[in-house]
């Protein structure tokens, strides 16, 4: 059995509206169990899941993705993403959703190989399949995402903003064009690699 496939994690905390759950859980999604809830989807169209899957863990804001692959005209679909960090802490049941939501993505860009995004047939597609057609689910943040630019007020020495990459801001804060809002003050701009 490979290793690599599981994930093995003691504690979870699900974020649902203001309550939080603790409890000891070991977490049973795994790529295997992820392909079988697509094929269990797909076997209600007659569809043969056939593309690769995989859990990624960048994925910190989008909960899952469909990556296609264009042909002249055409659009295939070639891997699907879950992301991780919904793995660890959400309940089953929002799991599956976005599994649906996912698979409907495939699904529909298979068929008709258009990428239809949110559009109402993707929509149509997940109100039969029983998932929302948008995104409706909040995850707790389990990896702190280390920004490379900080800036910083040198009045106060508070950290006034902070990136992961060179942007406009950061360029702009090396010739003294950007200002705290604290003390209004010209910034620092600190970098952290």
């Amino acid at each position: 059995m490979d290793i690599s496939l599981f994930f093995w994690y003691n504690i979870y905390i699900v974020k649902k509206t203001n309550n939080y759950r603790m409890g000891l859980l070991l977490m049973t999604w795994t790529i295997v169990r992820i392909k079988k809830e697509l094929q269990k989807i797909s076997d209600k169209y007659d569809d043969t899941f056939s593309i690769e899957v995989g859990i990624n863990g960048r994925l910190t804001r989008t909960l899952g993705r469909v990556e296609h692959k264009r042909v002249s005209e055409d659009i295939f679909p070639v891997k699907l993403e879950i992301s991780k960090q919904l793995l660890e802490t959400s309940t089953d049941d929002d799991i599956i959703g976005v599994i649906k939501h996912e698979w409907a993505h495939y699904y529909i860009t298979k068929i008709t190989k258009k990428n239809h995004n949110h559009d109402s047939s993707f929509k149509a597609l997940c109100a039969e399949i029983g998932t929302h057609g948008t995104t409706s689910i909040r995850v707790e943040r389990t990896v702190e995402i280390e920004s490379k630019y900080e800036l910083i007020c040198p009045n106060c020495g508070k950290v006034v903003a902070r990136y992961t990459r060179k942007c406009k801001t950061t360029e702009a804060s090396k010739v003294g064009l950007v200002t705290s809002k604290c003390c209004n003050a010209k910034v620092t701009l600190k970098q952290n690699w």
